[in-house]
Formats: C-alpha cells, structure tokens, sequence
C-alpha cells in the first residue's frame, strides 16, 4: 500500500497565526480583584494626601479647616482621578462604575425594608463599639464639625450624595463585581463588605459599615443593581443626618457615649429586617450586573 506523496509547504501562504492572549486585566478575575483592591486603595490614599496637604496649607494661612462642601469636592476629586485609571488597570469602562437607574422594581420595598432595620441595627453597633472604645474628644469634635455645625444643606450632601457614589462604585461596582467572578457569594460579600468598613479609616464607623456592607452586598448579588446600593446608602446616611440635627439624648452628642437603642426601635428593626430578607428572598435573582 503506497502512501499519498507529501506536498511541499506552499511558500506563498502565510505562516500560520499565534493567539495572543489577552492583556486585559478584567479576563483574569484573580488579577481583577487585585486591581480593584489597588484602586481602592489608591482613592483612599489620594483623598488622604488632599486633605492633609490642604489641611497645612489652611493652618498656615490661618484659616478654617476643610468644611464639608470642600470635603465633599475632595471625595470627587479623588474618586474621579480613580476612575480615569479603572479602564487602564481592569479594562472596565468607567459607565460600569456610574450607577444607574434602581432596579429591578419588585425588588426595591424589600431592599428599603432592609436598609431602614440595616440602619436602626448599625445605631446599636455603633452605640456598643463607643462604650467599649470611647471616641477620643477631638475626633468627636471634628465629626460634629462636619456634620452637626456646618450649614444642614452642605452636611447633607456630604452624607447623602458623595459617599454613596464613591464607596458603592469601589465597592459594590468595582470589587464585588470583582470577587463574585472568582469567589463564592458568601466570601465575596464579607471581604467587600471588610474593605467598605476598613475605608472609613477609624474603628467607631469600621463595625456598623462592615454590618451596612454585609447587606448592601446581599443586595448588589440578588439584583446586580449598583443604582439601587446607591439608593439605600443615600436612604442610611439621610437617617443618620437627620438623626444627629434631632440629637435625641440616647443617641449621644459630641463627646457623650450613645446609650443602647430604646427597646421600640430595638424591635422595629428587627421586623424591618425580617421582612426586607423575606421580601427580596421571593425576587428572582438577576443574573446579569446592571451599571
């Protein structure tokens, strides 16, 4: 049995293409997560160094420090420095980090109920975390600085609209999205909800953020809405503003220690609670991640 000839190779053709693989970083989530941690850290770094230095400057002129509007600029500019690297370092397009409209609507009365017992639970944690650790005077005077003493419009905003902005694009848009890639739903929502309280950068916010990052969590992975983390985090600093202007006497002032929550409120967030999970358990979950 004769075997065909062999062809000679045809020298015309041309040779034969490699793939290449990608270098976008956003193919590996293992080096996503890395990145958004970078990026992360990378904001709070540079929110740092803006403060301080401006902080100096003002000390040598002899002028007030930053009130909340600079403070709020501050945070923007930071955050948006942060967003011009995002698409070099994951290849994530910046319309990805922006949130969007809330969604989906079935889900939005169980993520308020939620984020309503989320928040009354997040007074009772701070209340323990300042009894065992009380504030130091200062920094106590600075938050009421912030926001009990500066105009109510200014300190609004600084609660209301730049925080949830940048904290749940860094955290929910960006690091969630990350981790939920590679890792499981349940270590996903701790670690991104570790960093969410780690950013605060002081241990009385660390504990009651970590606990509002634990659900804003739960919720972006139920309905991959990062509009709707924004909505309830804006809804949880908007009560917390209004908390402080009321200044109810169990809820401390200044350099006074909160006292535990009154038992009415006590069992109000825990029906708020149970029904926001119940609520959102009986949404379908959404698959595909909305901006």
């Amino acid at each position: 049995m004769e075997l065909p000839p062999v062809l000679p190779p045809d020298e015309s053709a041309p040779p034969p293409v490699t793939p290449v693989p990608s270098m976008t970083v956003s193919s590996d989530s293992g080096s996503a997560i890395w990145m958004a941690l970078a990026l992360t850290v990378i904001y709070v770094v540079l929110l740092i160094v803006l403060q301080s230095v401006l902080t100096v400057v003002l000390m040598v002129l002899k002028l007030p420090p930053p009130g909340a509007v600079v403070t709020t600029v501050l945070m923007f500019g930071a955050f948006g420095v942060t967003l011009g690297l995002t698409p070099l370092l994951t290849g994530l397009p910046i319309r990805e980090l922006l949130p969007g409209r809330p969604g989906p609507a079935a889900a939005i009365p169980g993520a308020v109920l939620l984020a309503l017992g989320g928040w009354i639970g997040a007074l009772e944690i701070g209340a323990l975390t300042e009894q065992v650790m009380p504030m130091p005077e200062w920094i106590a005077r600075e938050f009421e600085r912030l926001f009990q003493q500066s105009h109510p419009v200014a300190s609004l905003v600084l609660l209301t609209v730049a925080p949830p902005i940048v904290e749940e694009a860094l955290c929910r848009g960006l690091l969630l999205r990350a981790m939920l890639k590679r890792w499981s739903v349940t270590r996903s929502v701790v670690v991104s909800a570790l960093v969410f309280g780690g950013i605060h950068l002081n241990p009385w916010q660390f504990f009651y953020a970590t606990w509002l990052g634990l659900l804003l969590g739960w919720v972006y992975v139920r309905t991959r809405s990062l509009g709707l983390c924004v909505l309830l985090h804006a809804l949880n600093n908007f009560l917390s503003w209004v908390l402080m202007r009321a200044q109810p006497e169990w809820a401390g002032s200044g350099s006074a220690v909160p006292e535990h929550l009154p038992v009415g409120w006590a069992a109000a967030g825990v029906a708020l609670l149970m029904g926001g999970v119940l609520w959102l358990r009986k949404v379908p979950v959404v698959g595909k991640a909305e901006s």
